[in-house]
């Protein structure tokens, strides 16, 4: 998939840094969830729902296997990128850090 990394814009300000990302999501949002003090997330494939996964903190490897493709690994470890996951594609979300806290942005409820 092209553009499935994205680089999240920041603001640097002298009270801290702030990202923004409404107008690079490819879908509306109806679900926004994160999830920490886990193991491993996914592993299967969702029929109708995209995902935007930021990686708020910490590390997290994502292997991606889109129908037909061959599978892909992509490594996230900055709150200023963030992946895009299509339906139809199986996943599976792997931190690498205890502490990894992961913000996920989905387009359905569910």
């Amino acid at each position: 998939m092209k553009n499935r990394l994205i680089k999240v814009p920041l603001i640097h300000t002298k009270k801290g840094i702030i990202g923004y990302i409404e107008k690079k999501i490819p879908f509306k949002i109806k679900r926004v969830f994160f999830k920490y003090n886990f193991t491993e997330s996914g592993s299967h494939t969702n029929l109708k729902t995209k995902m935007l996964i930021i990686c708020i903190k910490g590390k997290i490897s994502v292997l991606i296997k889109s129908k037909n493709l061959r599978l892909r690994k992509y490594k996230i470890k900055s709150p200023n990128k963030a992946i895009i996951i299509k339906n139809n594609e199986w996943r599976t979300i792997i931190p690498e850090d205890k502490k990894t806290i992961i913000l996920v942005l989905a387009s359905e409820k569910y």
